[in-house]
């Protein structure tokens, strides 16, 4: 609060899977039970604690969702095999190198609202204030088009944030998925990038933010984050 933040942004802080968990401890994005609490933590009494207290002090918690691939030991993958996407083969898979997850099926509708009523839990029984959604341009806008409007119905002040790496998508996850910000990966980012290293001259980044300038207000930058390398490294 001292330091000027409004909000704050927790990665995911579900329980992390354990069928092809990645190194000892695992990635948070492989997310177990979308509806608990990951233990390391303490309980979800404890969490609903710095929420409270973080709305004392004017603040908004928003949490980090994974809404396009769950970990390999989700109740889902036995309970509910046809909300997984398949290869090929007629296996589950996950998307790039991410062995330790597996694709959601945004065809099947079951899926879609079980994911909308987790969604809703942590916005009824938690009281969060919004949503960070990760790598939302792998999840169809239509999706998101659908459920955006149905929470802001209920929940009006509520934010969502779409993590879109493909610039030529901003638009589409603005003004038709219904996103309040989106934050910028292979624009802005990479020219501050770029010049800092020395590589491009800073007019590029006058160049590379007057792309945007419809959408400029739901843009969000950022210096570093935990998927990237640090500047200073480089």
């Amino acid at each position: 609060k001292e330091l000027g933040v409004d909000i704050l942004w927790f990665m995911p802080i579900h329980p992390i899977s354990e069928v092809n968990r990645k190194g000892e401890l695992g990635s948070y994005y492989a997310v177990k039970d979308y509806k608990a609490f990951n233990p390391e933590f303490g309980t979800i009494d404890d969490f609903k604690a710095v929420v409270d207290q973080a709305h004392e002090l004017g603040m908004k918690v928003v949490l980090d969702w994974v809404p396009n691939h769950t970990g390999c030991d989700n109740a889902w993958v036995t309970e509910h095999p046809e909300w997984y996407t398949l290869n090929e083969e007629g296996k589950m898979f996950g998307p790039f190198d991410w062995t330790d997850v597996f694709e959601l099926n945004y065809d099947n509708r079951e899926m879609r609202a079980a994911m909308v009523d987790a969604l809703k839990f942590w916005l009824t029984d938690i009281n969060i204030d919004g949503f960070r959604c990760d790598m939302a341009e792998m999840v169809p806008v239509e999706f998101w088009e659908w459920v955006i409007p149905q929470v802001k119905e209920k929940y009006p002040d509520i934010i969502f944030i779409a993590e879109v790496y493909n610039p030529q998508l901003y638009r589409d996850y603005i003004f038709r998925g219904h996103f309040d910000y989106l934050y910028d990966k292979v624009g802005l980012y990479d020219k501050l990038k770029a010049v800092t290293a020395g590589w491009c001259s800073a007019r590029e980044i006058t160049s590379c933010w007057q792309s945007v300038e419809d959408i400029q207000g739901h843009m969000l930058n950022f210096l570093e984050n935990h998927d990237e390398q640090r500047i200073a490294s480089d």
